[in-house]
């Protein structure tokens, strides 16, 4: 009987209503496996410096954004120190989940190389679980090499 009351107490609140904000507010369940874990809210413009600062990576799209669980393509920006658009260049992502230990199969993707306007389309990835995934992104133009980091966490 003390289930019932308790159950119709629950339904009771929910049909009331009240403050219709919590209704924007996001599940932070989705989330408590990233507990810990610096990770980046996507964005289009999103960007980052690699490690030794030769190159910038500059989201443009993400499908679907923001990342989720599942296949996801990406489209980027690549530019050099000085902020020009950075061309034939080649782009390699390779995902992993850390806390895991595993990555995705295949292990890496490349983008397009050789793109003129320093934007370069990447093939979709299967971030197939939730929680916190590192993208290595591995970057060759000419004598330079350099890497850089983003996380993104995938919800339930």
């Amino acid at each position: 009987m003390k289930a019932l009351a308790t159950a119709l107490f629950g339904l009771l609140l929910a049909a009331c209503g009240g403050n219709d904000s919590a209704a924007t507010v996001p599940d932070s369940a989705a989330f408590d496996r990233c507990d810990g874990v610096d990770v980046s809210v996507f964005a289009p413009g999103l960007s980052f410096a690699t490690t030794d600062g030769l190159f910038t990576v500059t989201f443009r799209s993400a499908s679907p954004a923001p990342p989720a669980r599942g296949d996801n393509a990406w489209t980027v920006a690549l530019s050099d120190a000085s902020g020009a658009a950075l061309g034939g260049a080649t782009l390699t992502i390779t995902p992993t989940m850390p806390t895991h230990g595993h990555g995705t199969s295949p292990p890496r993707f490349s983008a397009v190389a050789g793109s003129e306007d320093g934007v370069y389309d990447i093939p979709p990835m299967d971030l197939f679980m939730p929680g916190p995934w590192r993208n290595l992104f591995t970057i060759s133009a000419g004598d330079e090499r350099d890497t850089g980091e983003v996380w993104f966490c995938i919800p339930r």
